[in-house]
């Protein structure tokens, strides 16, 4: 389960889930959900150490980096 977000745009997962920033990360927070593909990292995150205020604070660090994605011009290859 990937999250998709910029400042403007909807927020998504790959299933559709997900409806706002805070459930996103209230879901990913708990370990996502239970899947056979779930990533073994995601199995142990559970709800382990994370307080309200730590969604919180992941919520607005997420804030902070939307906005316009830098242009970057490729390089030429010799």
């Amino acid at each position: 389960m990937a999250l998709c977000f910029h400042d403007g745009m909807a927020l998504c997962f790959h299933d559709g889930s997900g409806a706002t920033l805070e459930e996103a990360v209230a879901l990913m927070a708990a370990g996502g959900k239970d899947n056979p593909n779930l990533s073994a990292m995601l199995k142990r995150v559970g709800r382990k150490g994370l307080t309200a205020q730590d969604d919180k604070h992941v919520v607005e660090f997420l804030k902070a980096r939307s906005g316009e994605p830098p242009i970057i011009d490729s390089p030429e290859l010799p």
